[in-house]
C-alpha cells in the first residue's frame, strides 16, 4: 500500500448507491456515465467513506475500514481501489 495516494470520488460524477442490511454487495449508479455497477461490500463501503469524508490518503481508508473488516488485508484495498479507479468511481486527489 501506498501510503500517500489519495483518493476521492470524481466532483462532476456524483454517485449514488444502495445496500440492503446483511447483504454483502451495493449497487451503484454512475449518473456521469450511466453506467450501473454492482460492488463488494469493500468496494461499497470505500465509497461511502470517500463520500463522507472527501479526499482520503490510502492509509487513512485502511485503518477506518480495517474496524470495520478484521482481517483486511492492504492488498485487498490497492486491488478495489485500483478497480474503482478503471471503472471511473475513483480517481486520484
Amino acid at each position: 500500500m501506498t501510503s500517500l495516494r489519495r483518493w476521492r470520488i470524481p466532483p462532476d460524477a456524483p454517485l449514488l448507491w444502495r445496500h440492503w442490511p446483511g447483504e454483502a454487495e451495493y449497487v451503484c449508479y454512475h449518473a456521469a456515465s450511466g453506467d450501473t455497477h454492482r460492488l463488494s461490500w469493500l468496494a461499497g463501503q470505500m465509497l461511502e467513506r470517500l463520500q463522507e469524508s472527501g479526499p482520503c490518503e490510502e492509509a487513512a481508508l485502511f485503518a477506518t475500514l480495517a474496524g470495520n473488516l478484521p482481517g483486511l488485508q492492504a492488498n485487498a484495498l490497492d486491488e478495489t481501489l485500483d478497480a474503482l479507479h478503471q471503472i471511473h468511481l475513483v480517481e486520484p486527489a
